[in-house]
């Protein structure tokens, strides 16, 4: 290579460091000062999502995503707090049992659906058990046992509720 290669490489690799070093101590600094409700009080008075305080039958804490006609303009830093906040809520056993989400939906056209459940599923800390979507008069229940993904719940991740949303949206 031709020193000026070099050092073009080298400034690269200085550039991506720094950024890295500086989205490591964001993540960092976000692990060490846990949200509190008084500091997004106006977000949760929004109530797109809330813990109901209600359990599965293995204990698994419900999140509620009622009918919410402005789930979509919801700024992305506002839903993440608030699904941070209220996961870090119930225990750790509880949380590491997975969440129970209910989704009502019933006043949103299937665009609408399709998007809120990638937007929720977008938010990979969080283990979940179960899916209760309310669509129109009826509710669908889904497990992911019921699903080939199970492998993907089970490492914690939120892989196959992704892959059950693209599965509703490729139909």
């Amino acid at each position: 290579m031709t020193p000026s290669l070099l050092s073009l490489l080298s400034r690269d690799l200085s550039t991506l460091w720094l950024l890295l070093k500086t989205r490591t101590d964001e993540i960092m600094h976000h692990d060490i000062s846990p949200l509190c409700a008084a500091d997004i009080r106006d977000q949760l008075q929004k109530r797109f999502a809330y813990l109901s305080g209600g359990r599965g039958q293995d204990g698994s804490p419900v999140i509620t995503f009622p009918d919410y006609p402005a789930f979509s303009d919801v700024p992305d830093q506002d839903f993440q707090n608030v699904m941070t906040y209220l996961t870090s809520i119930p225990s750790l056993q509880d949380a590491g049992i997975g969440f129970i989400l209910v989704i009502d939906r019933r006043q949103d056209r299937w665009t609408s659906v399709k998007a809120s459940i990638l937007r929720i599923a977008s938010h990979d800390q969080v283990r979940f058990s179960a899916v209760i979507l309310s669509l129109v008069a009826l509710a669908a229940t889904w497990r992911p046992s019921s699903l080939q993904t199970v492998a993907a719940f089970q490492g914690g991740r939120a892989a196959a509720l992704r892959r059950w949303a693209l599965f509703l949206a490729a139909g």
